[in-house]
């Protein structure tokens, strides 16, 4: 009879177990390099801090470093001293109750209202008189307000009547008399009743027209903010043949 060969199952079985061998020893070289490194970071950290802490360590003197005349100190605990806060306290009771403390401030600053009692309002500042204003006032800022007004009127000398009067020379010069434009009846009263537009008139007309002379045609809103009113009024000075010597703040 003919014989075959042995099969070759027995090579492939020793070649899968020095497989196996050759991945553990593999992983066997891995695990002792971690280890190694591993040492070797945990003592450059040992050494690290050993150096910190000699480095860093406050040294407490045990003399003062200079006496003082009639002085008396007590010498320093350093035992005391080199402890680290909160420790250094008295005692445990003493710790818990620090550390409470801090854990439970006030958010806010202690105040003098009672409890559900409302606040005293603060008082609103006093408005500043038209003269300070005035002092304060600046023409560019007065020209650039102005401009809100540009569809009704003209500001320079000779200008064109639109829905309102020309208004070269207004600060000064007479209530309800510009050329070429019809009033109403009750700016003709005010005209007659004040006479000339002088820079405190024309402070309180911009603050509200309609309310200072009812029955005008002037549908403007007025300007609540009084700064502004004095830079319009300063600019309006400026566009005059003879501005006015404005009035000077107190004081």
């Amino acid at each position: 009879m003919l014989r075959y060969p042995e099969p070759l199952d027995g090579f492939h079985v020793k070649e899968e177990h020095a497989g196996k061998q050759g991945l553990e020893g593999a992983s066997m070289s891995l695990l002792s390099g971690a280890k190694i490194t591993a040492a070797i970071v945990g003592s450059v950290a040992f050494v690290a801090g050993w150096i910190a802490s000699d480095v860093f360590d406050a040294a407490f003197p045990v003399e003062p470093a200079y006496e003082v005349p009639g002085v008396t100190e007590s010498r320093a605990d350093l035992a005391t001293l080199q402890q680290r806060w909160p420790q250094a306290l008295e005692s445990e009771e003493a710790r818990v109750k620090l550390l409470n403390y801090m854990r439970n401030m006030p958010k806010e600053g202690a105040s003098n209202v009672a409890p559900g009692a409302t606040p005293a309002a603060v008082p609103p500042e006093p408005p500043l008189d038209l003269a300070t204003r005035l002092a304060r006032a600046d023409v560019a800022r007065g020209k650039r307000s102005v401009s809100k007004c540009a569809v009704c009127h003209t500001t320079e000398k000779g200008g064109p009547v639109r829905l309102g009067p020309n208004l070269w020379g207004v600060v000064g010069g007479p209530v309800a008399k510009a050329a070429g434009f019809s009033y109403s009846d009750g700016m003709k009263e005010k005209g007659e009743k004040i006479g000339t537009w002088v820079p405190n008139e024309l402070d309180i007309f911009l603050t509200k027209p309609e309310n200072v002379v009812p029955g005008t045609r002037m549908t403007f809103p007025g300007l609540p903010d009084p700064q502004e009113r004095a830079d319009i009024i300063i600019y309006l000075n400026m566009q005059s043949d003879n501005p006015l010597p404005l009035p000077k703040p107190p004081g």
